[in-house]
């Protein structure tokens, strides 16, 4: 979300190599973002996946460049150069940077010049793919192959399971997590169910 009417878009591997930024109340496309700037090192245009918006910049996950940094209009300011190949989502929220690696079934927390404050790395973090951050800077991950919601404290030292296999989690993808109102949203891939916690 860049602001409450405007949302960026990007679409994983499926060959659909732009970020479009659609208005909500009229649903037009607004802006169409061409990603081949992103990859001018390599010789094909490189799938985008996870997406982020912080302090008037769009933090865009680039499969084998990095995390690229646009303005508003599009325009590539800066790219983070981190080992992508498996990386799925960025969130980004106040000086940190968080995103997993599906490869390595890792969560990493940089800031924002990209180095490295923790990794996180856990037998019950199995393929992390949804990502969100609380005030308090701890993170929630979904698990798609461990089937659970893990919380891993702000310093990057502690982690518990939230949610597990029982409490009707099938390969758990997406998960928002609304500050305001201490509500997390967790949607499943394999039964398209979504659910709302209350986090206490």
């Amino acid at each position: 979300m860049i602001d409450p009417d405007h949302i960026a878009i990007t679409y994983g591997s499926s060959g659909t190599n732009i970020l479009d930024v659609i208005k909500l109340s009229s649903g037009a496309l607004e802006k169409e973002i061409q990603t081949q700037q992103f990859a001018k090192k390599h010789s094909t245009t490189e799938n985008c996946f996870g997406i982020s918006y912080w302090d008037n910049k769009i933090y865009v996950m680039v499969e084998k460049v990095g995390i690229v940094v646009l303005d508003t209009s599009g325009k590539a300011l800066n790219t983070i150069s981190i080992d992508t190949e498996k990386g799925r989502k960025v969130v980004v929220f106040k000086d940190r940077i968080y995103y997993t690696d599906r490869k390595k079934n890792t969560v990493h927390c940089l800031n924002t010049v990209g180095q490295e404050m923790w990794v996180y790395r856990d037998k019950s973090i199995v393929e992390p793919c949804g990502l969100a951050v609380a005030s308090n800077l701890d993170v929630f991950v979904s698990c798609s192959k461990s089937n659970n919601v893990i919380l891993i404290r702000c310093d990057g030292k502690d982690s518990k399971i939230l949610l597990r296999k029982g409490d009707n989690l099938v390969k758990p993808k997406a998960i928002h997590f609304n500050r305001e109102r201490r509500e997390l949203l967790v949607c499943n891939k394999s039964n398209q169910h979504a659910a709302v916690y209350k986090v206490i």
